[in-house]
């Protein structure tokens, strides 16, 4: 990756940074989908 001169690190923080700002415009939470999840199990 370094011959392509790729910055692994600024491409992780970036996606990161993306998930937290889609969580924020959606208002979902992985929380509800998990307690979903395990209400419908039981």
């Amino acid at each position: 990756m370094t011959s392509l001169d790729v910055d692994l690190e600024k491409i992780a923080a970036s996606d990161r940074a993306s998930a937290r700002q889609r969580e924020v415009d959606t208002g979902e939470s992985p929380a509800l989908l998990a307690f979903v999840v395990v209400a419908g199990f039981f």
